[in-house]
């Protein structure tokens, strides 16, 4: 059983890799569990796209705290379970 979890994100437009940026955004913004600017692109390309609007959604899982300790690690299972997650969705709700 999949359990998906709806938590508020900071999205950004470019790389947010320096500890003291998001440390910033972090003290700004106390209901945050999570940063990342991939989905920012997104959305911002739906909206400016002429009508009729796509409809789009994001679907992340999480890999790394965004800091100077960042690495791939992770990466590659990060990817399977967005997209299995984001299966899951689609399965059950259309």
């Amino acid at each position: 059983m999949v359990k998906l979890n709806w938590p508020r994100f900071y999205s950004l437009a470019s790389i947010f890799s320096l500890t003291h940026l998001v440390n910033s955004i972090i003290d700004e913004h106390k209901n945050l569990v999570g940063l990342e600017m991939e989905s920012y692109a997104l959305y911002t390309a739906a909206a400016l796209t002429e009508e009729p609007r796509p409809l789009c959604v994001s679907m992340k899982s999480v890999c790394d705290f965004g800091d100077e300790q960042k690495s791939g690690g992770y990466h590659d299972y990060a990817c399977y379970t967005s997209a299995r997650v984001f299966l899951e969705f689609i399965n059950k709700y259309f």
